[in-house]
């Protein structure tokens, strides 16, 4: 997981990459993220994937949005 949120935290193009990709990987992306917000665990465990510095803590909002978005698509 942690690989995930790092790179959902290092590429702003993402959502963009994922929009132009292939429609069955674009499905498969959104139900798996969907997935991901409805689990309460999934969200109390996100700030433990992050550093703890409060820079790195202050993009929580920012990486949730993408997985939003994503799960949206």
């Amino acid at each position: 997981m942690e690989d995930i949120i790092t790179i959902l935290d290092g590429r702003p193009e993402i959502i963009d990459e994922i929009q132009q990709a292939a429609k069955e990987l674009r499905s498969y992306l959104s139900d798996a993220f969907s997935e991901l917000l409805n689990n309460r665990h999934f969200a109390d465990a996100l700030p433990g994937h992050l550093p703890p510095d409060k820079a790195s803590q202050s993009r929580l909002p920012i990486i949730l949005e993408r997985i939003d978005s994503i799960s949206k698509l």
